[in-house]
């Protein structure tokens, strides 16, 4: 059977403006055509970022390396050498986040329990709600400004993704990133174009949304990538007319 993956990344980023509430709805053109061979998998991205002890054998640091915690950066990690010298580890993206009293934290994306009986991820910058028994997934940033997407029913939720089956049978998936939610859905028949629509609420003083010269969704501060549509020979290409 020939199969084909439509991915549509959320991207969300600090600095959102406060305000009201606005409803909309997002929607991409998909030509989802027979294409031989199997699902391509999505780009994989690690949950927790890499502990210090992880870090120690990865780097080849010698045993009684410790870190130095008040030390950190949001992209990189400092270690005492047994030897009296330091040494520091950096990365391209973030690995830490600011805690409420502004203390570096390790990033960690899974799911855990909000205390009332619904999941967050929230040992980020961006911060992933999935309340309890509602249809929608929140992203927003330690403030409350972002986005709610509404779902056409109750998301399940496991440690690393929360999900929903749309009208037309569609899976769709929320996986946290480090700066917002990887929004996917895996279509395993060949159904030719169609029409897949997002309804959203803004959560702050975003203005609506407006699809720029590129075909992105952009809403202030907040960014909607362009969807992109990987067919079953892994080839990548842009949805829309």
């Amino acid at each position: 059977m020939s199969e084909r993956q439509a991915q549509q990344t959320s991207r969300f980023e600090k600095g959102w403006r406060r305000g009201g509430c606005l409803p909309g709805r997002l929607a991409w053109w998909l030509a989802l055509a027979a294409v031989t061979g199997g699902v391509a998998a999505a780009g994989a991205q690690t949950a927790v970022s890499p502990t210090a002890s992880e870090l120690l054998s990865a780097a080849g640091l010698p045993p009684g390396a410790q870190e130095i915690v008040d030390q950190r950066t949001e992209t990189a990690k400092y270690f005492q050498l047994p030897d009296g010298a330091s040494t520091g580890i950096f990365f391209t993206r973030p690995i830490h986040y600011q805690d409420a009293a502004g203390q570096w934290q390790d990033i960690d994306l899974s799911f855990h329990d909000d205390g009332a009986g619904g999941q967050v991820a929230d040992h980020n910058r961006a911060i992933v709600r999935v309340p309890a028994q509602l249809p929608f997934v929140e992203v927003t940033d330690t403030d409350g400004n972002g986005v709610r997407w509404l779902t056409s029913g109750v998301p399940t939720v496991n440690p690393q993704q929360a999900n929903y089956r749309d009208a037309q049978g569609v899976v769709w998936t929320y996986t946290p990133t480090w700066n917002g939610v990887k929004h996917q859905g895996i279509v395993t028949d060949s159904r030719g174009p169609r029409r897949y629509a997002f309804a959203y609420q803004l959560l702050g003083n975003e203005p609506d949304f407006i699809i720029d010269a590129d075909g992105n969704a952009v809403a202030g501060s907040l960014l909607v990538p362009r969807a992109t549509v990987t067919d079953g020979n892994g080839v990548q290409y842009t949805a829309g007319p």
